[in-house]
This record gives C-alpha cells, sequence and structure tokens, in this order.
C-alpha cells in the first residue's frame, strides 16, 4: 500500500504502527475500507427489475427519436409555404390525422388537415396551429391573426431528440424510472447490470433470542441485525441474509467460516469487543481473515473490527450496543456497500443549530434530528440519549453527525458530515 496519497492520514497509519497502537481514526478508518473495494462483476436483469440497480455497459439507441415527424400539438396541420404564395385566410378541412393511425396525405392544395398530439404529420403539411388559436366553421378554418405563425411550428421532427446509433445510456449509470421509459422504448428487455455483492447479517451472543419469543428478565430480542437490513434496504441494497450465532467458540468457527465462504460481505454484530466470551477477533484470525483495524477512535463505536480473507470476502465486526452499531454502519458499511454495487458514495453536510461541545480526543457521533428551512439548508439539532443502548431515544433521530477528534467546541452554524439512517430525508 502506498502511503503517501493519504498525506497526513498516511503519516497517522506510520506513527500508529510504530507507537505499537491499535486505535485509529475515523477517517483512516474510512479510507482504509473503500480502498477494498472493488466493483463486482455484472448479470443479466430484466429491464422491468433493473430500478436503482447500475448499468455495467453502454445503451445505444435502436431507431431514431421521435421515428417519425410527431404532432407536438392538437390542432390544424397546412403547408405554410402554400399559405405564404396564395395569401390564404381559410381552409378547407379534408381529414382527421389520429395518433396511432396510418399516415394522410393532403390531397388538394391551400387545404388542411385537423390532427391530434402523438400523430404522424401527414404528407404534404409542415405546421400545426393549436386549436385554440382556430375558428372552425362549415368545415373550414381560420387563424387568430395576432397568432405568430411560423414554419413548422408544433412539430417535432423525426431524429431531433437522438438519432440510431447515439449513445443511450452510459455505463455505471444508477437507472432511474425514466431511464426505464427510455430503455423499453428502445425494445430493450434485458440489460447488463452491476451484480450486486451477497451479504449476510450475523448477529451473536447468548442473552439474544428471535421476534417471536418472551425474553426472560436476562435476554433480549435481536433486534439490531432487522435494523441494519432496514437500513441497506432503503439505500437499495437488497440482497441480505440474516443468521445467529451462540457464543460458543466451535460453533463460531463453523457457522462464521462458512458464512463467509458463501457471501461477499459478512456483517457481525456482537462479540468484538474486550469482554471474556468476544471471541469473533480470535476466530475470523483462525479463518484467515486479515484483519485490517481493530477499534476506531470514536464514540459510539469504538470496538468496531475490519477484514478481508484472501477470496476478497469483506467482513465487518460491528459493536452489539445497538447505536453502536448502525452508526458503524451508517459511517462505514453503507459507504462501501454502494461503492460496490457501482452507485459510488457522496458525503452530505449540515449546519447545527446550536453549540455543541465534546472534550475527549476522539470523533463523536451524537444522535440528531434534521429539517430542512425554507432555503433548502439543512440543519441538524441533537437529541437527549442514554448512551449506546438507547434504541428508543435512537428512533426519533434523523441520523448522526461527525464532531471531529481535533476540536472540542462546535459553534452554531457549524458545517459538519451527517449520516442518515435513511438515504432520503
Amino acid at each position: 500500500m502506498d502511503l503517501r496519497r493519504y498525506g497526513t492520514l498516511g503519516n497517522e497509519f506510520v506513527s500508529r504502527i510504530w507507537r505499537g497502537m491499535e486505535m485509529i481514526s475515523s477517517d483512516m478508518a474510512f479510507h482504509e475500507i473503500m480502498d477494498r473495494q472493488i466493483v463486482l462483476g455484472k448479470k443479466a436483469c430484466s429491464v422491468f427489475d433493473s430500478l436503482g440497480q447500475v448499468l455495467s455497459c453502454d445503451v445505444f439507441y435502436e431507431n431514431n427519436g421521435p421515428s417519425f415527424d410527431r404532432v407536438a400539438m392538437d390542432g390544424v396541420a397546412i403547408n405554410f409555404q402554400q399559405r405564404i404564395a396564395g395569401n390564404l385566410t381559410t381552409h378547407k378541412i379534408e381529414a382527421v390525422q389520429r395518433a396511432g393511425t396510418e399516415k394522410l396525405t393532403l390531397k388538394h392544395h391551400g387545404c388542411a388537415i385537423e390532427v391530434m398530439t402523438g400523430a404522424i404529420l401527414p404528407n404534404g403539411v409542415d405546421t400545426v396551429i393549436p386549436y385554440e388559436r382556430c375558428t372552425i366553421e362549415s368545415g373550414s378554418v381560420s387563424f387568430d391573426p395576432q397568432y405568430d405563425l411560423n414554419m413548422g411550428s408544433n412539430v417535432h421532427r423525426k431524429g431531433s431528440d437522438f438519432k440510431k446509433g447515439d449513445l443511450c445510456l452510459k455505463r455505471s449509470s444508477p437507472i432511474s424510472a425514466p431511464m426505464i421509459g427510455t430503455i423499453v422504448s428502445q425494445g430493450v428487455s434485458e440489460l447488463d447490470v452491476v451484480r450486486t455483492p451477497s451479504i449476510c447479517v450475523v448477529s451473536t451472543g447468548d442473552e439474544l433470542v428471535e421476534l417471536d419469543a418472551t425474553p426472560f428478565e436476562h435476554q433480549l430480542r435481536r433486534s439490531n441485525p432487522y435494523a441494519i437490513r432496514s437500513v441497506l434496504s432503503d439505500y437499495g441494497i437488497k440482497n441480505v441474509e440474516l443468521s445467529h450465532i451462540v457464543d460458543d467458540k466451535e460453533i463460531l468457527y463453523e457457522k462464521l467460516g462458512a458464512i463467509i465462504s458463501d457471501h461477499d460481505v459478512t456483517i457481525i454484530t456482537g462479540g468484538v469487543s474486550m469482554g471474556k466470551f468476544d471471541f469473533i477477533p480470535q476466530i475470523l484470525s483462525d479463518l484467515k481473515v486479515e484483519k485490517v483495524f481493530h477499534k476506531i477512535k470514536q464514540k459510539p463505536g469504538k470496538p468496531m473490527w475490519y477484514g478481508v480473507n484472501a477470496s476478497g470476502a469483506q467482513v465487518f465486526g460491528l459493536p452489539g450496543n445497538p447505536i453502536s452499531s448502525l452508526v458503524c454502519l451508517i459511517r462505514y458499511v453503507a459507504p462501501a456497500l454502494l461503492k460496490v454495487s457501482g452507485h459510488g458514495y457522496h458525503q452530505r453536510f449540515v449546519k447545527l443549530s446550536q453549540k455543541m461541545s465534546f472534550k475527549k480526543e476522539m470523533t463523536y457521533f451524537p444522535p440528531v434530528i434534521v429539517n430542512i428551512d425554507d432555503h433548502g439548508q439543512l440543519w441538524a439539532t441533537p437529541i437527549e440519549f442514554n448512551g449506546s443502548g438507547d434504541y428508543a431515544s435512537l428512533s426519533h433521530s434523523s441520523g448522526v453527525v461527525e464532531l471531529c477528534s481535533h476540536k472540542e467546541h462546535f459553534e452554531k452554524g457549524s458545517v459538519v458530515p451527517i449520516f442518515l439512517w435513511r438515504k432520503n430525508l
């Protein structure tokens, strides 16, 4: 790894090794993860199932757009030069050209044809006057003399939008609803899209029970995996399985080994801290998953673990506490999965609605409520919460802001990074 590209982050990495320290900064952790993400291969996908996925190849137009001279407004079509040359003030109406019917032809000099929006423009005419500027009486039409009539008005010419063979959509483009309409209009029913990663979210711990169980006083329902899957689903990352493993070394080794070998990404919640039964770091080492880092200089979420095995499978070890788990998810895991899915990642920012302070020498991620003012500016207001296990308070927040470790005080109006529980507010 060439550390020069990291600048001060590279210096921090070298310094950390020299001092034998384990904890790294949130910025360094982010770069360590993102630099290891590669876009996966491609897969064939029905165009009707492609919404939100990413094109892995260019798409070209199969025909001209529009494919014929198209009437752009309900009205009456005339030959502009015949009107000017004959100084005509009225035109006899010969026929009506409806949308979806074969092209008509103007048969008599100086006459007109009524035309409907979307219809093919008849032969012999070149200009359309909207109905609201027409007076039709006894089969003839006259026009408002104040109407600024120009040759070719209200005609959508063949190939004026695009030509056959032109580039329609570029590879790496996320597919939107308008794109699907365009693709279908070209007769394309199947696309090559970026293959989304296969993901398994694994909860660990003897204290966790299933959703339909009634927990004893010393137990909890395993809620973290469902929250994680929901966040990822909202970000468009759908291929997520759930699993649970008890705190037994042999069972952890066997089941985690199988899960990691069968998935591109494994997200583990719990078992990565310093407790007597936090076996995950050692188990992952035994499974030949190379540790990239363990512990980040941040609150909450300090115990996070990250590593990669020889085949490129990614393993994220998140703390078991709910807030810690979700903070690490949206700060590190979601951006990485967006990148590997071909979407890329773009940081968002907000302004603080009030002064905030944090005196420890680590990055702080307090939960906030985000509001949008009349000028479209995002403002973040912190909420009260009782530590990293307080799911109730977290459920009322929009996400977390990142307060960097090299400052203690952040004034009202300070611009800081925001990480949202949802893709959009």
